[in-house]
C-alpha cells in the first residue's frame, strides 16, 4: 500500500474509534442531556470532564498508532482493540 492509503487508514479508524466513543458516552448515560449541560448550565466541570475522556481516548489512539509497525493489517487491529477495550474501561469507571 501507499503512504497515502495507509495514512488514509489510519485516520479513518481513528475518526471511528472516536465516534464510537461518542456513542458509547451517549448510551451509557441516557438520563444526561450534554447539550442542555454544557449550553443551558454552563456546567464548567462538566465541560472538562467530557474533555478529559475525549483526550484519554486520543492517547489510546495515538499510543495504538505510534511505534514500529507490524504490518497495517496488524496495527488495525490493535488499534481497535486497545481503542475499544479503553474506551469500555472509561465509561465503566464512570458509573
Amino acid at each position: 500500500m501507499t503512504d497515502i492509503k495507509v495514512g488514509l487508514g489510519y485516520a479513518v479508524g481513528a475518526i471511528a474509534l472516536i465516534w464510537f466513543a461518542k456513542y458509547m458516552l451517549t448510551s451509557f448515560r441516557k438520563n444526561l442531556n450534554i447539550r442542555q449541560e454544557l449550553t443551558e448550565h454552563d456546567n464548567l466541570a462538566f465541560a472538562l470532564a467530557i474533555v478529559g475522556y475525549f483526550v484519554a481516548v486520543i492517547i489510546v489512539i495515538a499510543s495504538a498508532i505510534v511505534g514500529p509497525s507490524h504490518g497495517w493489517t496488524q496495527d488495525m487491529l490493535a488499534l481497535f482493540f486497545y481503542g475499544s477495550i479503553a474506551i469500555l474501561l472509561l465509561n465503566l469507571s464512570a458509573m
